[in-house]
């Protein structure tokens, strides 16, 4: 009952800083020197990297049942600080396409959508298809589609690696050849 509870937990915005504090110790334990968190109803994507080594990247992802846990801890004072740990060292088996890896490609996607051009992008996904990202770039309506046998394509590795090939992936059909504009020096 107490996580069904949990789960229904949504923070502001303003809020982040504070669900982020359980984002901050990881990213220092991944011996990263900085991240950039982005937010949306379903969830949130933390890219990870080092200015001092830009080849080093790794992509978090975080469905909003586990937002709502992070959230669930702070409000709580309590300083369990597993959620981001669990949710970046979990095997996704792509080949699979579970519900959970399908739902955190569209988290992705619509973060990487909302970074490059600076708007609202949605996501939905099937078995029959992938996923789909609609996004508006200057103005027009525009739909990406990750197809199911590129998802499946995938090998099987720890979330943050994964989800960082596929940050890539997006990156690049969307169009953007410049990765190092999203990240401030």
């Amino acid at each position: 009952m107490k996580l069904a509870l949990i789960t229904t937990l949504r923070p502001s915005n303003a809020e982040y800083t504070r669900v982020n504090k359980e984002v901050e110790p990881y990213k220092s334990d991944l011996r990263f020197e900085k991240y950039e968190c982005s937010h949306g109803d379903d969830g949130e994507t933390c890219f990870f990297y080092s200015p001092s080594d830009p080849t080093r990247r790794a992509t978090l992802v975080l469905d909003s049942s586990e937002v709502a846990r992070m959230y669930a801890d702070e409000i709580a004072k309590e300083k369990k600080r597993t959620v981001a740990k669990e949710a970046c060292t979990e095997t996704y088996v792509p080949a699979d396409l579970g519900e959970d890896f399908k739902a955190k490609v569209g988290i992705l996607g619509n973060s990487v959508a909302s970074e490059l051009f600076r708007g609202d992008a949605t996501a939905t996904y099937g078995d029959s298809y992938g996923v789909k990202i609609r996004y508006d770039e200057n103005g027009e309506k525009r739909e990406l589609i990750f197809n199911k046998d590129e998802l499946k394509s995938l090998k099987p590795q720890d979330a943050c690696s994964l989800f960082y090939e596929i940050e890539n992936r997006f990156v690049s059909k969307f169009g953007e050849s410049n990765l190092e504009s999203r990240f401030p020096k």
